[in-house]
């Protein structure tokens, strides 16, 4: 398998020459499962299964819109693709990692036959913490099914706020019967999240992977693995820290037959002075990542301090040149063993670097 950097440069390469056939389709807009189609095969190229929608927007433009579908690592793996886009696409194509609010808010979307705007729909807020719980009411949703209510609420959610502030914002919805007094219409609700994202402080989200949780896993020591010592920790995923907990590799896996390398750097500290652990991993933490966006090889999801090792968390996009810059950073760390696993629970290494001297245990 190639490396997903190596298959997004080449998606692109593709895409470039056949945006002038995509755009003629688009003008004549009786193609629609034609485009869908030949877009499909062109994403297959770096990545599969994935969500997008591809269309000619009122202003002229072109646009092609990838959906994380729910997804928080997705989202890592969409903005790595948008992000190397040939700049000489951008005169006439616009493209996103994540559906967009709408430009619109009177724009409508069929719903059994009803054409309903944001402002058909009443939303009832509440605030929990850094979240949003929502209470929704409309006539339509009183007869749907829940999978049927939730599909619909999330398109037009997407088209209020945006799918990745629905995403990072909205934990809860319940459906109504009856209308309430008070609440908002949906339209209104871009304007109530960011005044209360400025009153409580919230994280902005622009940039969702620099919103890091914390948490801690109380140290095992039977049967010691890597990170069975972990005693704190911070994660942008901090579902793939409960997968791995639960030995689920589902989304380690998928990554690994695109190209993607999910997993964790670990280094043996206990020759460190225990006062100097936390500065050796920050300085190793600057200097690897730092490299690694420069040449876009990868990116820092995480860290955690354990009894025995430092563990920095990174999805890679190119591994070979990741383990180039990792030896080149860790030549300058007191340690005697180092290396990188997957973010598999108990997984044996994938690479690993022994510089124990001789008769050493």
């Amino acid at each position: 398998m190639k490396s997903f950097r190596i298959q997004t440069a080449t998606f692109w390469k593709v895409f470039f020459q056949e945006e002038k056939s995509l755009r003629q389709l688009l003008d004549q807009d009786d193609h629609h499962a034609l485009i869908k189609r030949r877009m499909k095969q062109l994403l297959d190229i770096c990545m599969s299964d994935c969500a997008f929608s591809i269309s000619k927007t009122a202003n002229g433009r072109y646009e092609l819109v990838l959906s994380p579908q729910k997804d928080k690592l997705f989202i890592l793996y969409l903005r790595y693709l948008i992000n190397q886009v040939p700049k000489t696409l951008l005169h006439l194509w616009d493209f996103y990692y994540a559906n967009q609010p709408w430009e619109d808010h009177n724009k409508k979307l069929t719903i059994r036959n009803q054409d309903l705007s944001l402002a058909d729909i009443q939303v009832y807020p509440t605030i929990k913490k850094r979240s949003l719980s929502l209470e929704i009411y409309a006539d339509v949703f009183r007869n749907m099914r829940k999978e049927e209510q939730l599909q619909k609420i999330y398109e037009l959610l997407d088209g209020a706020i945006g799918e990745i502030a629905t995403m990072y914002w909205i934990t809860s919805i319940r459906f109504l019967k009856k209308r309430k007094s008070g609440g908002l219409r949906m339209d209104q609700l871009d304007d109530f999240m960011k005044e209360t994202m400025k009153k409580q402080r919230w994280m902005n989200v622009d940039h969702p992977f620099q919103v890091y949780s914390a948490y801690s896993i109380m140290p095992k020591h039977r049967d010691f693995h890597l990170r069975n010592d972990v005693y704190s920790g911070i994660s942008s995923q901090t579902s793939l820290i409960s997968e791995m907990n639960r030995y689920d590799d589902t989304h380690v896996r998928w990554g690994e037959a695109n190209g993607i390398i999910i997993g964790f750097v670990f280094y043996e500290h206990m020759q460190l002075n225990s006062q100097n652990r936390i500065s050796v991993r920050e300085n190793v933490e600057e200097k690897l990542s730092h490299r690694c966006e420069e040449k876009q090889v990868a990116e820092n999801i995480g860290a955690a301090n354990g009894l025995f090792y430092t563990y920095l968390d990174y999805v890679v996009y190119d591994w070979e040149l990741f383990v180039t810059i990792l030896n080149e950073v860790m030549d300058d760390v007191n340690t005697h063993l180092y290396g990188f696993q997957y973010m598999i629970s108990g997984e044996q290494p994938l690479y690993t670097v022994n510089n124990k001297p001789s008769g050493k245990g």
